[in-house]
């Protein structure tokens, strides 16, 4: 790998890191535990939504690993934002959904003024839109080399399938 690539995979991380220290500040500073654009958070409001959801669906839509949404769910209902129950229908499948206290945190995390986009404020218009399309353009590079995810994942640490 060349010294440009190099550097623009450590601004990449860092960037990253920043921004996500700043999401944490903002919903923190106006007194929410999670943000909308979290792991926490996104389950938050998916089940505000949709009310109750399969942990398999819930993993699919998230874009996780098993083992990840697990965590996440663990983090969740030890917090009791939600409950985790066997379907009626089927003892394999879990059917997560909100507690009182999840709804009332997923409805506060909507209406809290997001102040979002200063972090742009920086740019100016036409570097905006130049900047939007090597987003688009990385994203679909990033999607083209995660299309299996879970196969990969599965593999890299030795899990046969």
């Amino acid at each position: 790998m060349n010294a440009k690539k190099e550097k623009l995979i450590a601004q990449f991380a860092r960037l990253q890191a920043l921004a996500n220290r700043h999401q944490k500040q903002h919903f923190a500073s106006v007194g929410l535990s999670a943000s909308p654009y979290s792991g926490q958070g996104r389950v938050l409001l998916l089940l505000k939504e949709k009310l109750e959801i399969s942990q398999k669906e819930l993993t699919s839509i998230l874009d996780m690993t098993k083992q990840a949404t697990a965590q996440l769910l663990d983090k969740l209902e030890k917090n009791h934002y939600i409950t985790r129950n066997t379907s009626k229908e089927d003892r394999r499948v879990l059917i997560i959904k909100l507690t009182e206290s999840g709804m009332k945190l997923a409805t506060e995390m909507e209406i809290v003024p997001h102040e979002r986009g200063t972090e742009f404020d920086c740019l100016q218009e036409d570097e905006l839109d130049i900047l939007s399309g090597y987003m688009e353009r990385l994203i679909k590079r990033f999607e083209e080399l995660n299309v299996n995810t879970d196969n990969n994942d599965k593999n890299n640490k030795g899990v046969k399938k």
